[in-house]
């Protein structure tokens, strides 16, 4: 079962043709579903962040239901909270974001509650070569909170934007 703001098949399809090349050390999502399962499959180690505790057991469900192992994948379930960043407080998940991502998925918190806080706190953990995909980026406040990051990080990542319509990689 794929819930309505799940990623669509035609973004899956890209995100698993692009996995199979990088084959990424550590990916790091926020908002998991669908592509959570699509991550475990190329990658050695996953950590995803969920506010929603029934939909955090949904998708670790759908591992099993797949027969796909999860023993990589951490489903962290978590509180958003006000989070400080250059930007200000944001809303952002209440865990710490890995150091060492090779590859990173921002997908949530939902658009409702807002992204900003992503790039702050994904960004200075990703390793020099990374890679970023950011659902969504079509919407004007997520096209607006992605151009901040990158002129706030461009010093130490040099980030390129490829506007994809719906979602946007930072590279």
């Amino acid at each position: 079962m794929i819930s309505s703001w799940a990623l669509p098949p035609d973004v899956l399809e890209a995100l698993e043709a692009r996995l199979a090349e990088l084959k990424p050390r550590l990916a790091v999502e926020s908002g998991s579903g669908e592509s959570t399962l699509v991550l475990a499959r190329h990658s050695e180690k996953v950590v995803s962040f969920e506010h929603d505790h029934s939909w955090a057991k949904h998708v670790r469900r759908r591992f099993t239901e797949e027969n796909q192992p999860i023993s990589h994948v951490s489903v962290i379930r978590t509180r958003i909270v006000s989070t400080a960043t250059p930007a200000g407080p944001l809303p952002w998940y209440n865990a710490p974001s890995p150091k060492g991502i090779d590859f990173a998925l921002i997908d949530g918190p939902p658009c409702r509650i807002g992204r900003g806080a992503a790039g702050y706190q994904i960004i200075p953990n990703m390793n020099p070569d990374g890679e970023i995909w950011v659902d969504d980026y079509g919407d004007s406040p997520h096209y607006k909170q992605v151009r901040a990051w990158v002129r706030l990080w461009q010093k130490t990542y040099d980030f390129e934007v490829e506007d994809r319509g719906r979602y946007a990689i930072l590279r």
